[in-house]
């Protein structure tokens, strides 16, 4: 405890040296599941069907590494939704670890408005496929579908739940406008690793809105 309550003002100082912002952060996700270099908002068709996005939501913490007056470098932890809709809801949730580089661009007084571009690793840590569809063998009678996605391992045989690939590596691209300690940030960002590992060549993609606090 004393080697802890010793660490404190070390780290205070350091963080003060260092020009090192903690950052609160959550917002809005509209995502879906498509092409490399498709946005989310895209309708995209495969032989089951088309994805079509949907919403889902991101919340987590940052750090704000100031690397001169204009540069600075953000490595972060988020909890992450991934989802689409192809016959029925897929909602897939990551731990996504992004690393930003973002850049001053205009600064005036409390205003500033800035850009930025980095890559995240994430991994996936729940998800499910919930809604209505045919059931199988009837033309004009539906079932309802409540089922856990898989992160990992081999397909079901019998097909009551999807296998989804448990790692995502991707880039994302922001820009936004900050007023004191409070930043608006717009980013889209997609994924480099297939989702799942049959047929369907889809990649996680998602246009979002955060909104940050700076401590």
């Amino acid at each position: 405890m004393k080697k802890l309550l010793f660490l404190i003002p070390f780290l205070s100082s350091l963080t003060g040296f260092a020009q090192i912002r903690l950052e609160f952060m959550g917002g809005y996700n509209d995502v879906n599941l498509s092409t490399v270099g498709r946005l989310p908002f895209s309708t995209n068709h495969f032989w089951a069907g088309e994805y079509v996005p949907i919403s889902s939501f991101h919340a987590g913490v940052a750090a704000d590494i100031a690397l001169g007056k204009k540069w600075a470098v953000e490595p972060g932890l988020l909890y992450f939704g991934n989802s689409s809709f192809i016959n029925a809801d897929i909602h897939l949730y990551y731990l996504r670890l992004p690393v930003n580089v973002l850049y001053k661009i205009v600064t005036a007084g409390p205003f500033h408005v800035f850009a930025g571009a980095g890559l995240y690793v994430a991994r996936g840590i729940r998800g499910n496929e919930k809604g209505t569809v045919l059931a199988e063998g009837y033309t004009h009678s539906s079932q309802a579908i409540n089922e856990k996605v898989k992160f990992g391992g081999q397909p079901s045989s019998d097909g009551t739940y999807q296998t989804a690939t448990p790692y995502d590596v991707g880039y994302t691209i922001l820009a936004g406008i900050g007023w004191k300690d409070f930043q608006l940030r717009p980013s889209i960002s997609n994924g480099f690793i297939k989702v799942f590992p049959g047929s369907d060549k889809v990649w996680n993609s998602a246009a979002a809105v955060s909104l940050v606090y700076q401590l």
